[in-house]
């Protein structure tokens, strides 16, 4: 799991903790043998309104809301396309603090994708902005076997293909 992330870095060229810009999520994608690894950023303040910790039981909820739709296999964030027949092996979210002096927090969403045919695996369908509401677009790039790509979703352009 940690080479995925590794290999994530290494290719795609976000360095750790790359830009952090309001309204902007990054997705990271690695493709790798049978398993796709796909990782989400996203400015606290787009997740959930606040960049800070929870004042109260209500921001503690939206929180753990969030982390809940962003962290479990059946969120339903991505729609592989193609025949790769690709399920969610694992998924986990967390807040991470980010920058100098810990003034910027964001949410990492990390899923794996177990494929039949990962071979197949050309386009990736992104849902998340049903749950990130306040996400402007998302940045994308791709690593994998057939070499690299990114582009530029939005609400309306939901698809990733390379």
């Amino acid at each position: 799991m940690r080479a995925a992330a590794l290999l994530v870095v290494a290719i795609t060229g976000f360095p750790a903790h790359a830009q952090h810009v309001h309204g902007v999520a990054r997705l990271e994608v690695a493709i790798d043998g049978s398993k796709a690894t796909l990782v989400l950023t996203v400015p606290m303040q787009d997740a959930v309104g606040f960049e800070r910790a929870p004042r109260d039981a209500a921001e503690k909820a939206r929180v753990d809301d969030v982390l809940a739709k962003l962290g479990t296999a059946s969120a339903r964030l991505y729609e592989p396309g193609g025949e790769a027949r690709c399920t969610v092996a694992a998924a986990e979210a967390r807040v991470e603090k980010v920058g100098g002096g810990g003034k910027h927090t964001e949410v990492v969403a990390r899923h794996e994708l177990a494929c039949a045919n990962a071979a197949a695996l050309r386009s990736i369908a992104v849902h998340a902005f049903d749950v990130l509401k306040r996400v402007k677009r998302i940045d994308a790039r791709v690593a994998g076997p057939r070499g690299q790509a990114k582009g530029r979703l939005t609400a309306s352009k939901r698809e990733l293909a390379w």
